[in-house]
């Protein structure tokens, strides 16, 4: 039995035949240790993962801790989710709801212990936490919890497993919370140039030979390959950039054979989608999602305050700026450069450029389309763009998020060309708002 869902899961997940073997060794175990997954983001983590889990029909709460602003929230999800697996049931109830909050850790260990001892299956149980270091920004003591004093309770009657998914290294994750027992660790190493091209080449389109369609992934990754191995971004990127590969096919003006000409038609296009790879985030159905408006306005505002000093902050994001310096001073300058660095920055300011940037592009109706105050959405946005590394936290992991001694600075990834990209979506003029330094 163990067998054939071994060969079903490699048959699905490529070149991962080692760490699915190591996930169903470890998951066959009858004393279940803590478990610690770590890879690069696209290396198959969380799917692979979910997919022996529920192989193996285990009781499960799958948690996305980038989506968890609170403790409160966390709690709740992990009992609704072992409810709702208990009662087989998707329907919303009031009742259900209001028996899973709780109020502190102590609370939640006891309800966890009655949910667990009322299970009527000796299903073994799983939580698991993907991006599990945002665990450490919500609040560093929840890791010990569930890796120390989780396991420490006699009075639970099933096995509990917790696993942590996460990109960081464990030495790097355990250096941050406080983990006293060795977990066993999993690693999903990023891919190969020939793994992903064994991956890449499943997916022939119809009236194509896998002769051709090889030859084209061949090219993509020989441009791609150093800027992303993602897996899921190169698979949407070829899938897509293909239309524009055949297109001198398509208005014959090109043979399938003539790879030089094809090449010539599709390597600006390619390098173009290179530049992009970095923002673009996939679902399941390969669909593209640009940063919501929210996001983009706040990117652009710690751009700004990354390459901008803080005296200039009232000059350009001020409507009444004061006197202006008259034109004879202007006149002396014959010189402009750019400043330099990016520079890190408060969240009090970044917010407050933020929100001026609303307010000078939006002059009526800005409370109604932007969020203009530091409320849990806006909070998840600024996790996404950290999560997508154009923005770095270089703060103290046990600051909370709105505490003054956190500082972010954009990413050196980030260009100018990239930003301004940004800003002319929302109708911005960004070079306008740049601090120049100027010399005589």
């Amino acid at each position: 039995m163990e067998a054939n869902l071994k060969t079903n899961a490699n048959s699905l997940f490529l070149c991962r035949e080692n760490t699915i073997e190591q996930l169903f060794r470890v998951f066959s175990l009858t004393n279940w240790p803590l478990v610690y997954i770590h890879g690069e983001n696209g290396t198959g983590k969380t799917s692979i993962t979910r997919h022996v889990l529920h192989a193996l029909r285990l009781k499960c709460a799958f948690l996305d801790c980038l989506e968890m602003h609170s403790n409160k929230l966390l709690f709740q999800s992990i009992l609704y989710s072992f409810k709702i697996s208990e009662n087989e049931s998707t329907a919303i109830d009031g009742d259900l709801l209001e028996f899973c909050r709780c109020a502190n850790a102590h609370e939640f260990v006891l309800k966890l212990e009655d949910v667990l001892n009322e299970c009527k299956d000796e299903h073994k149980s799983v939580i698991v936490f993907d991006n599990a270091e945002c665990l450490i920004d919500l609040d560093v003591t929840l890791v010990s919890l569930f890796s120390n004093i989780l396991f420490g309770s006699t009075n639970i009657s099933l096995p509990v497993c917790c696993i942590f998914i996460s990109s960081l290294p464990f030495q790097s994750f355990r250096q941050n919370a406080s983990v006293s027992c060795s977990p066993i660790t999993i690693h999903f190493p990023s891919y190969t140039k020939d793994q992903l091209f064994a991956i890449l080449r499943r997916k022939v389109p119809s009236g194509f030979t896998q002769q051709f369609y090889d030859n084209y992934i061949t090219l993509t990754l020989s441009v791609l390959f150093q800027v992303s191995r993602n897996v899921e971004e190169l698979d949407y990127i070829c899938e897509s950039n293909f239309e524009k590969y055949i297109e001198p096919v398509r208005t014959s003006t090109a043979e399938l054979t003539d790879s030089m000409k094809l090449w010539r038609n599709f390597e600006s296009h390619l390098r173009a989608s290179a530049d992009q790879c970095a923002i673009k985030t996939l679902n399941t159905n390969h669909q593209t999602h640009e940063l919501p408006i929210t996001g983009k306005y706040l990117l652009i505002a710690a751009f700004l305050a990354s390459y901008n000093s803080v005296k200039s902050d009232k000059r350009f994001f001020l409507k009444n700026q004061g006197k202006a310096r008259s034109s004879r001073q202007r006149q002396a300058f014959k010189k402009e450069l750019m400043v330099t660095g990016p520079k890190p920055f408060t969240f009090e300011r970044w917010f407050h450029i933020y929100k001026s940037l609303l307010e000078l592009n939006y002059e009526k109706d800005c409370d109604e389309i932007h969020i203009k105050e530091p409320t849990v959405l806006l909070l998840s946005q600024i996790k996404t763009l950290v999560s997508l590394k154009l923005i770095l936290k270089i703060n103290s992991i046990s600051c909370s998020s709105l505490s003054s001694l956190n500082k972010y600075r954009i990413s050196d990834s980030v260009t100018i060309d990239f930003v301004n990209y940004i800003s002319k979506s929302v109708d911005f003029d960004l070079l306008s708002h740049m601090e120049r330094l100027t010399v005589k």
